[in-house]
This record gives C-alpha cells, structure tokens and sequence, in this order.
C-alpha cells in the first residue's frame, strides 16, 4: 500500500550577501578560517588523497585550494588565471575532479560579435592552464541571453552539457545536449526539437540517464485570453521524454485531479521511474493542501499511481496546517509559501524522498555618506525544511 509521510524540521539561517564568510566548516572538528569577504565557491572534487575546494577572494580571485582528507589540512591555495580568449577574459562556468583530472568550464561573451561560447580545458594541480580552450558550445545574436548549463552525469564519470536558444512562442528552437569525459572527448551529442510548438514555457529541470534518455519537466504558461480571468495564475506541467534509441520524444501531462499543482520536480530510480512531486492548492487560493506524487514507469508509459487525491497525494491535516504558519515563517507575509523544491532522492527499499526549504527574501540599500553611490544587499533567511517520504 502507497503511503506518503511528512515531517518539518524547524530551522533558521541567515545570510546576507553584502558580508563575507569568516570560516567554513569541513569536519566535526576542523574550521578553515579565511579572511573576510572570502568563501567557498564549491567542492570540486576529491580521492584517496583528499580534495579540492574553490575559493573567491574579495577581489573577486578564483583560488584552487587541496587539503588532505586525512588532516583536514590545506596543503596548497594556487590563484586560478581564468584564460584569455580573442583577447577577452573568460568568465568561470565550471570545474570538475575526474579520473585524477582537473577540467575547467569557462565562457566568452564577445558583444561586438554578439556571440557567447563556452570552452573547455585542463587544469594542473597547482592552478594553472594546460594548452589551449576548446570550444564546445556557442550562442549568437540575440540567444546570448541564455546560459550554459554544466554539471556531473549520474554516474559521476562525465560531464553533462546543455543549453537551448531562448523564445517567447516555442516554434522548434533545438535544445542542445553533449557529454563530454575526463579526457575532454565529446562522447554524446543530440539536438532536440520538442512537441510543444506555440506554447510558451520554461524547462525548470533537466536530468539525463546512464541510458542516455533526457527527462526534461515543462512548466507552460495559460493563453493570455485564460490568464485575464484567472485570480491566480494556473501553469501546466509536462513531463518530456527523450528516447536516445529511437531519437523521439513522448509527453506526460502531469496534473492534479481535486487540486491545483503548483511547482513541481522529479526524481529517477534505477529502472528510470520517475517520481514526480510538487504542492497542491485550491483554485484561486495559494494556501498549501497537500503534496503531489505521480510515479511514470517509462516502460510502459504509464502512471503507476493516479494523481488522484485519495490514493496518490499527501493532504495536510487541520493540526499540520498552522505550521505553514508559524512566526517565523510570516515575517515576509507573500513569502508565506516560498518553499523551494531542492531534490527528490531514491531509497533502496524502492520508495523516495523530496526536500523542500523555506526562504524568506529580500533587498535593502543604503547611499554612500557624500557620495550617490547606493550599495545593495540581498538578504535570505532559511526557515524550515520540508521533508516527504512515498514508500512506492
């Protein structure tokens, strides 16, 4: 029998990104403190020896930085020279740890030309360049407006690329996916065109498979005739599928039946199931009912549960309500239901998780004494963390 069970887990983080960070955590028991201003971009990645973290300074240096994984030591900072193309500085994108290889991700904007392109290339140990970029993706005119998207296939051996050109009315614009290994060989290359032609719509998540297969879920906006009578606007979500053998793609309307789903992500197993989350609302009202669960089995092309209210979905009780409510969580009161989706994580007995984060957001500015200078500072404050378990 499916079931879906809820927990809160009350917390509170501030930050604001006008200050620096005066140390890092790497351990239970080892702080590296740095000087103000400065924090960790991420972890690149690590193996028997230790590993690798980014660091940026307040002029706003990139620091290649290796401690020891059994001291927790740093052993060596290194100032990372982004490389100069064509005369242009490049712009960090990037950087990955694989097979005891540093690969370094960077991008070229060139206004006169109006063209963006993204490299690829080497790094040493110690920070610095090996050879010359290699260009692996490029953007004109006005699609310069879109960004790269880089990160780390699920296997966490190659390097996943992708990037689409930008539209207002979708009209079969190709959507653009590489993959590229350690060695910085292109082992992967599609471009996809969508069913989706006249609809406007933001992919909001993109996920490829060991397979090969490319999930892409679609949040599609109202015809503006629907949209001027709506009290609040109404999306539709669709699941999209890229076969990478047959070189199709299938579509998946995913929908609430009683309530209205708002925001939603996915997560894939082992067989390529995929389990969708997302929060339920009443029409016209923006107050959390439930949580929404629709597990695809992709073999089939099928929903193995139904989106229905009474068999699929978690609704929230009359105790559980309040909490949306909470003090804390009111003080931006049209931020009330700002949870953030953040992953769906697969379990071993078959059944998943989804993590949703409340954050709270908002801009102060203040002038510079005997100058017009306004400095602006973006604040966030991390509240609770929503946590779902469906155990099929």
């Amino acid at each position: 029998m499916k079931k879906l069970i809820l927990l809160f887990i009350a917390t509170s983080i501030f930050a604001g990104l006008a200050f620096g960070q005066a140390s890092a955590s790497f351990g239970y028991d080892r702080d590296i403190i740095m000087e103000d201003m400065n924090e960790y971009v991420r972890l690149i990645g690590a193996d028997s020896d230790g590993f690798y973290a980014l660091r940026i300074d307040e002029k706003d240096d990139l620091h290649l930085e290796f401690f020891n994984g059994a001291t927790m030591n740093r052993e060596s900072t290194n100032q990372l020279i982004l490389p100069m193309v064509s005369g242009i500085k490049s712009e960090y994108v990037e950087m990955f740890y694989i097979d005891s290889k540093l690969i370094l991700f960077t991008q070229v904007v060139n206004n006169t030309s109006k063209e963006k392109s993204l490299y690829i290339q080497h790094v040493n140990k110690s920070g610095q360049i090996i050879g010359e970029p290699k260009i692996i993706g490029k953007l004109t005119n006005q699609n310069i407006s879109v960004d790269f998207n880089v990160e780390m296939t699920p296997n966490q051996q190659n390097i996943f690329v992708y990037y689409s050109r930008p539209f207002q009315t979708y009209n079969e614009e190709p959507f653009f996916f590489k993959v590229y290994d350690a060695d910085m060989e292109e082992i992967y290359n599609n471009k996809i065109k969508l069913p989706l032609v006249d609809e406007a719509f933001t992919i909001i998540q993109t996920e490829i498979a060991n397979s090969g297969n490319i999930y892409m879920l679609a949040k599609i906006e109202p015809d503006p005739r629907r949209a001027k009578r709506m009290k609040v606007l109404i999306y539709d979500y669709k699941l999209l599928r890229f076969d990478n053998l047959t070189k199709t793609v299938d579509e998946f309307e995913v929908k609430g039946k009683k309530y209205i789903l708002v925001d939603a992500i996915f997560g894939l197993d082992n067989e390529e199931n995929v389990d969708i989350y997302g929060f339920l609302v009443r029409k016209g009202k923006t107050n959390y009912e439930g949580i929404f669960h629709q597990k695809l089995n992709t073999q089939t092309k099928e929903f193995m549960t139904p989106g229905d209210a009474k068999k699929a979905d978690y609704m929230f009780s009359k105790t559980e309500k309040p909490d949306f409510r909470s003090e804390r969580l009111i003080e931006t009161y049209d931020q009330m239901y700002n949870y953030k989706l953040l992953d769906v994580l697969q379990l071993s007995n078959g059944g998943s998780v989804v993590i949703a984060e409340h954050v709270n957001h908002w801009v102060d500015s203040i002038i510079v004494p005997g100058s017009k200078e306004v400095i602006y500072t973006d604040y966030y404050k991390h509240n609770d963390v929503l946590v779902a378990y469906c155990n099929a």
